[in-house]
């Protein structure tokens, strides 16, 4: 269970960010920014929480850069 905890953070940016592009396309694009924000958060506590439980991986690494793309490459 606690090897999940983190990934479960990556999710949350990637459900950040792609909520974001989703509000962009409905020109609703202040909503789109605070998802941009909510999503910088997630990105920021799931490394954190990764070493913080001890149970970083070369897949959660990888997910995390999928995640960071489509949050703050896709979206803004």
């Amino acid at each position: 269970m606690k090897k999940i905890i983190p990934s479960l953070f990556t999710i949350g940016n990637l459900l950040c960010g792609f909520l974001a592009v989703v509000r962009s396309m409905n020109e609703a694009y202040v909503s789109a920014a605070w998802w941009i924000i909510i999503a910088g958060i997630f990105d920021a506590l799931d490394g954190k929480v990764a070493r913080l439980t001890g149970t970083s991986s070369e897949f959660g690494i990888e997910f995390d850069s999928i995640a960071d793309v489509v949050s703050f490459g896709m979206a803004p």
